[in-house]
């Protein structure tokens, strides 16, 4: 069964077509596997990695996870303590960054992660469906009224 009904004026511009259609449904065929991958949970987080949320409504929290376990589909993962940045105070405002290895409590959550190195995880903060990401190590903005 043909894929398409068309005449050429010359040979060169039928292969031009024909090349172009099999490149489209290769990386079409390579965007269904990535997306297969990120939902079977395939996710590259190692023990050690820090994972953060950013969340709120009028102000912008910060939240700090430390993995301290992993398997192919899941993560464990145990709250941390933040570093203000120095000199980065505003009004009612700072940048933050992890402080890794310094646990607040002895709680630890366990998840599922995506292949985006992503972590959903609902029961956290009241009515907030946080999404857990990869921290990169660079300063976040926090704000708040006190």
């Amino acid at each position: 069964k043909p894929y398409f009904h068309y005449r050429f004026t010359n040979e060169q511009q039928r292969e031009e077509h024909i090349n172009k259609f099999f490149d489209g449904m290769k990386s079409h065929q390579e965007f269904k596997q990535s997306l297969k991958a990120a939902k079977s949970g395939a996710h590259n987080l190692k023990v050690g990695d820090i994972i953060y949320a950013s969340w709120g409504y009028d102000q912008t929290n910060i939240n700090f996870f430390q993995v301290v376990a992993v398997t192919k589909g899941t993560v464990t993962f145990g709250e941390i303590a933040q570093n203000v940045v120095d000199g980065s105070h505003g009004f009612m405002s700072e940048s933050v960054t992890a402080k890794k290895d310094c646990f607040l409590n002895d709680k630890r959550y366990t998840r599922r992660a995506d292949g985006q190195n992503r972590v959903t995880f609902a029961e956290y903060k009241g009515d907030y469906k946080l999404r857990l990401s990869l921290y990169d190590g660079r300063p976040l903005y926090q704000s708040h009224y006190a």
